[in-house]
């Protein structure tokens, strides 16, 4: 396996200040190239052997699924012009391993994480529609798929619900829209 146990003891006394910038940046790519390896042949075959998942067993494991296809991504771009995908890609994952973190400590908030996904969606199709309206000189031709969305009066019944259940009020009957499933700015 190209990625062997490496122990932290290891890793904290290596010196990469020593090495030249193109030699650190093919030392992250191998690294990242063999971790996007190991997960891809190790850690998905389990999440996959997986059956009647939990909700909150099943929010850990898209979570995975989507810091495994981010690394397959990442490990496929070794050139120095892709260094900003690569920074924001970083960043991306370890946002999703606080999200895995947050689902530890709270295990029940696994169908808050669930129902973000719909709130999220509904929300945002809900701002531009409120945009739409207040800018009367915009085609609206493009977005009737969002207007009627938006325009589902049990859809959106039931989303607000959903939304009030998770997040609560803002005012006492207006649903609080919440910026992340975990209900953290």
């Amino acid at each position: 396996m190209p990625f062997p146990y490496i122990s932290p003891s290891v890793v904290d006394a290596t010196d990469v200040t020593a090495l030249s910038p193109q030699q650190q940046a093919d030392a992250f790519f191998r690294g990242t190239r063999d971790l996007a390896a190991y997960v891809e042949s190790k850690i998905c075959p389990i999440l996959q052997a997986q059956i009647a998942k939990s909700e909150y067993e099943e929010a850990v494991c898209v979570t995975y699924y989507r810091i495994a296809l981010l690394l397959r991504g990442l490990s496929a771009l070794n050139d120095p012009c892709h260094f900003q995908f690569a920074n924001t890609t970083a960043r991306t994952i370890f946002e999703l391993f606080l999200d895995i973190e947050l689902l530890l400590r709270e295990r029940s908030s696994a169908a808050r994480f669930h129902a973000f996904t719909e709130v999220s969606r509904f929300h945002k199709g809900l701002q531009l529609v409120e945009y739409l309206n207040s800018t009367p000189t915009i085609d609206k031709s493009p977005h009737q798929h969002v207007i009627q969305f938006v325009a589902d009066l049990t859809r959106r019944s039931r989303i607000e619900q959903l939304c009030i259940n998770h997040w609560g009020t803002a005012n006492s009957t207006k649903p609080r829209w919440p910026d992340h499933w975990s209900g953290a700015d």
